[in-house]
């Protein structure tokens, strides 16, 4: 009998659950019961029986762990023995785990309060890891909400739903791009009321795609991903399959193809049967240790809000902004 894998994430949170998915590998052991346990500092946190099959086979077995304290923690997992084994040593194998105290926080600024707004505050709202901040402007220059908060810096990652719109002071579109210039991670989503001029002027370091015009008409198109990106971790949704993606309702996109920067990645196109080009609709890129993305696309409450035939898709929506949110937010390791 071995413990042969044991995964979980490396960094997970204080107060929430995550996974520790193990394997164990048993030879000639048919019928034989074992216990196996899941251990922090010597304290059992998940403990359960496994029947093992005949010959050789793999067995998975599933645990939670909910971490109580912040720190570099250690998991181990512990097969008990059986009789006649050649080894038990490993019968036992371990993982860290890095535990922060605080969850990520999140800073959404939307255009207006709309279907799409609050289907996108909706996934982020039921992440466990994310604290959502969220202002909407109104017409009169204040936030539905509040007003902005006196410290921008201690956001994680701002979330621009179609932010800035024309009413928003000026003051306070450069307290944003200022926290954006010094390298908060970001992640750019384009509504109907979104000022173009106000992100060609203030934004345009941070975007990884170029506007040609400030003014801007929108037309429906699909969402379509790079054949040559889908194995990128933002396509990397549990439940549904990329190629779904294309089944999903139109969005609503520019008519005009934005220029994606030198240094981004085109992940996603905007397939119009009227046009034998795709112009970009999906772009992340990282420069300078500091992560960005755009979605080109609105109405995206359609994805939130399928038909039964398209119950598969349903993971779609939620999994893309959800892995987007993560890659921004995830700071770059070069390590070998």
């Amino acid at each position: 009998l071995q413990v042969r894998r044991v995964a979980t994430n490396d960094l997970a949170y204080v107060d929430t659950e995550v996974p520790v998915q193990v394997t164990l590998g048993a030879e000639d052991l048919g019928g034989e019961s074992v216990s196996v346990s899941l251990l922090q500092d010597g304290r059992v946190l998940d403990q359960t029986s496994v029947r093992l099959p005949d010959g050789t086979a793999e067995v998975p077995v599933n645990f939670t762990s909910r971490p109580e304290s912040a720190g570099l923690k250690q998991l181990t997992v512990r097969a008990s023995a059986v009789t006649g084994e050649a080894t038990t040593r490993n019968n036992v194998r371990s993982v860290s785990q890095r535990v922060l105290e605080s969850k990520r926080q999140v800073l959404l600024l939307g255009a207006a309060p709309s279907p799409s707004f609050a289907a996108l505050r909706r996934v982020l709202d039921r992440d466990a890891n994310t604290t959502v901040t969220a202002r909407v402007p109104q017409r009169d220059g204040s936030f539905y909400g509040g007003p902005l908060p006196d410290t921008l810096s201690q956001f994680d990652v701002v979330v621009s739903a179609g932010f800035p719109t024309e009413a928003v002071p000026q003051t306070a579109i450069e307290r944003v791009a200022a926290t954006l210039d010094d390298g908060t991670p970001a992640l750019f989503v384009l509504d109907r009321q979104t000022s173009v001029r106000a992100w060609q002027q203030h934004f345009s370091g941070m975007l990884p795609v170029q506007p040609k015009t400030a003014d801007v008409r929108l037309v429906e198109a699909a969402f379509s991903p790079v054949d040559s990106e889908r194995s990128h971790p933002v396509f990397q949704i549990d439940g549904a399959d990329v190629s779904l993606f294309e089944r999903l309702p139109p969005l609503s996109v520019p008519a005009t193809a934005w220029s994606p920067t030198p240094d981004a990645t085109f992940l996603a196109e905007a397939a119009r049967p009227s046009l034998s080009r795709s112009d970009p609709l999906l772009v992340v890129r990282r420069r300078a240790g500091q992560r960005t993305a755009a979605l080109l696309g609105t109405d995206t409450w359609r994805w939130a809000t399928l038909p039964a035939d398209l119950k598969a898709a349903d993971p779609l929506w939620p999994g893309l902004v959800s892995n987007l949110l993560r890659w921004v937010a995830t700071q770059n390791d070069d390590r070998q």
